[in-house]
C-alpha cells in the first residue's frame, strides 16, 4: 500500500483562482534541492516563466542558493514559517518541483503546491519541463486553472482529513471486523 504525503505547509481552506494570482513562480524548498534546481535547470525554469508570463520568482527555503540570470526578478524569503510559506505559494500561479514524475507524489513540496491550486513543472526523464501530466500545453491562464484543478482534485482525494477518517474508522472498528 502506497501511503499519501501531505503538504509540507498544511492544507488551507480556500484557494484563489488563478487570474487572482500574481503571475509569479514559487521554487521551495531544502537548500540543496533548491541549489541543484537553479543551478541544473535554470535554463527551464527561466523559460518556463516566459512561456507563462511569470514576472517573479518566489524562493522559499533556508540557505542561499546558485546567482542565476532568470531575466526576472527573483526574491529569496529564506526560512520562514509555515503560515508564511502557505501565505506565498497561495500567490503563485507556478511552482517548480526538482523530481520526476515518477517521484513526484511522495513529495511534500508538490502537495503544498498541489494543496494550493499551484501548477507544478517536474522533470522528465530527458531533463525537459512538464506540467503534472499534460503532454500539450495551451498558453494562458484556462490551462493553469485546468491543470491546476486536475491535481487539487488528486490531493483532496488523499488529504489529511480523509486520512484522519480513515484511520479512525479502522482503529474503532477493527476489532469488529
Amino acid at each position: 500500500t502506497k501511503l499519501p504525503v501531505f503538504s509540507n505547509v498544511g492544507e488551507p481552506e480556500t484557494c484563489k483562482g488563478m487570474a487572482d494570482r500574481e503571475p509569479w513562480m514559487a521554487i521551495f524548498g531544502g537548500e540543496t534541492n533548491r541549489a541543484i534546481a537553479v543551478r541544473e535547470h535554470g535554463g527551464t525554469i527561466r523559460a518556463a516563466c516566459r512561456r507563462f508570463g511569470i514576472e517573479k520568482i518566489i524562493e522559499l527555503g533556508p540557505g542561499v542558493t546558485t546567482e542565476f540570470d532568470f531575466g526576472i526578478p527573483r526574491t529569496r524569503l529564506g526560512a520562514v514559517s509555515a503560515q508564511e510559506v502557505s501565505s506565498w505559494l497561495g500567490r503563485c500561479r507556478l511552482g517548480f518541483v526538482r523530481y520526476s514524475s515518477a517521484e513526484v507524489e511522495k513529495s511534500g513540496i508538490f502537495a503544498a503546491y498541489a494543496a494550493r491550486l499551484i501548477v507544478s513543472g517536474i522533470l522528465r526523464k530527458n531533463g525537459l519541463l512538464d506540467f503534472v501530466t499534460v503532454d500539450e500545453v495551451d498558453e494562458g491562464l484556462k490551462f493553469l486553472d485546468g491543470s491546476s484543478c486536475v491535481v487539487f482534485q488528486w490531493y483532496r482525494a488523499h488529504c489529511i482529513a480523509l486520512q484522519a477518517e480513515e484511520l479512525f474508522q479502522k482503529l474503532c472498528f477493527r476489532d469488529l471486523i
